[in-house]
């Protein structure tokens, strides 16, 4: 009987402590809008408040820099306030900011490459992000302790990738660091 518990008890340590990797993953490195967009459908479905999908948008503020928006509004926001947002000044809305880049180009070569996405970042109130930080790596954590424990608000990948989450002035901000 007590190797029975014992098995029970250190199956539970194993997978009850576990990250949810399948989300971690397409946040490193993903190859379709499907799957950026299930990481922002995560992010949403995690948040305090409640959130309406409004769009995608591709950007490029540099010739060499391609980005995709994915955007949230507030649930029974009007199109007209839609219409109205700032992507610098957003209190009634998320946005998930995805960069892209060609894997394997070679401009010199002429190697085309594959299109990838990773996750850059997303600022929002703490509560709306919070459960999404502690439901993808501290599972067993609350957001107090998420709050109050620094070491809580990193989350290595491995040597080179991290994910942070930050404080702002007013805003909470969570991105993808080296």
């Amino acid at each position: 009987m007590k190797k029975v518990v014992l098995v029970i008890f250190m199956l539970f340590s194993i997978f009850g402590n576990s990250q949810n990797q399948s989300i971690i993953n397409k946040m490193t490195e993903s190859k379709s809008i499907a799957d950026i967009k299930d990481v922002a459908d995560a992010i949403v479905l995690n948040s305090k408040d409640k959130y309406d999908f409004y769009k995608i948008v591709r950007r490029s503020p540099r010739s060499d820099e391609n980005y995709q928006y994915i955007i949230y509004t507030k649930e029974g926001m009007s199109e007209v306030e839609k219409k109205e947002l700032s992507s610098n000044n957003c209190a009634n809305c998320i946005i998930v900011k995805f960069s892209e880049w060609q894997k394997g180009e070679n401009a010199d070569l002429e190697i085309k490459g594959e299109l990838i996405y990773d996750f850059k970042e997303v600022t929002g109130k703490y509560l709306d992000l919070v459960g999404f930080w502690t439901n993808t790596f501290y599972p067993l954590n609350s957001k107090e302790q998420v709050l109050d424990g620094y070491n809580l608000r990193e989350y290595r990948v491995n040597k080179e990738l991290k994910f942070n989450f930050r404080k702002n002035e007013t805003t909470w901000t969570m991105s993808r660091g080296y």
